[in-house]
């Protein structure tokens, strides 16, 4: 099978469930830009050989990632469209599906990517300052730290796969349907995070008792997860975290 050059950081199959019904095409806002366009879903939110491993082994396969991901996509729609249809009917492994899919979703568009690069750089920026000749010239720019995006994303992605899972696992899961003539809209990053106390840009913690967690699974249909505590009592803190109310409260 030959790998695709585009490599979706957001999958063709969920964003082809945003499509205008008027003209069978997705209408697309550009921030930056600040205008309105009309693309395919395979002409947007992908990167060329976003996930190709350059690094790795000879005589491997440089695009093992990218074909993982598309297998997680395929299965990951049946057992999506499962969910919103006939969720009673959702297998174990099914389940299991959704959440790998919910967790590498969060964790794999260049939005995450960023903020991953800008804490490894931090962290490494901290260390080298401790260190007087190395602050020295780094002050005086002889030396820099130079940051491979790649390999950087990859050893993030290494790192965060399946920390979510849990706590989505224990979570109360809700559907929402869109009422009649409205939609719900999707972005470069769909598996949103939000906490009333760290609007955005800040990034919420997951163990926090307020933060809920979004998931448009299409125009139609949104998915939300919140932590049982909340619901429990609701005068809990949004910043409580929950593993230390659930240890000492």
């Amino acid at each position: 099978m030959n790998t695709p050059k585009k490599h979706h950081y957001v999958p063709v199959c969920y964003l082809s469930k945003f499509l205008n019904p008027k003209t069978g095409m997705l209408s697309v806002y550009d921030i930056k830009k600040k205008e309105w366009r009309e693309h395919k879903p395979s002409k947007i939110m992908f990167l060329k050989h976003h996930n190709r491993q350059e690094w790795a082994p000879e005589g491997s396969d440089l695009n093992t990632y990218e074909k993982l991901l598309s297998d997680l996509e395929s299965q990951g729609k049946i057992a999506i469209e499962k969910l919103i249809y006939n969720p009673k009917t959702l297998s174990g492994d099914e389940m299991a599906m959704i959440l790998t899919y919910l967790d590498m979703q969060r964790i794999r568009v260049p939005r995450q990517a960023k903020m991953a690069k800008e804490m490894i750089t931090n962290f490494i920026h901290s260390i080298a300052y401790k260190h007087s000749g190395i602050a020295n010239a780094l002050k005086s720019k002889s030396i820099k730290i130079v940051i491979d995006d790649k390999k950087a994303r990859f050893k993030y992605l290494r790192a965060t796969q399946g920390v979510h899972v849990p706590y989505f696992s224990r979570m109360k899961w809700s559907m929402f349907n869109a009422p009649d003539s409205f939609s719900f809209v999707t972005t470069d990053s769909p598996v949103s995070f939000f906490n009333p106390k760290f609007p955005p840009p800040s990034e919420p913690g997951i163990s926090l008792v307020g933060t809920i967690v979004l998931f448009p699974l299409s125009s139609k249909h949104l998915l939300l997860l919140q932590h049982p505590e909340l619901q429990q009592d609701p005068s809990i803190p949004p910043t409580k975290n929950r593993l230390f109310r659930k240890i000492c409260g």
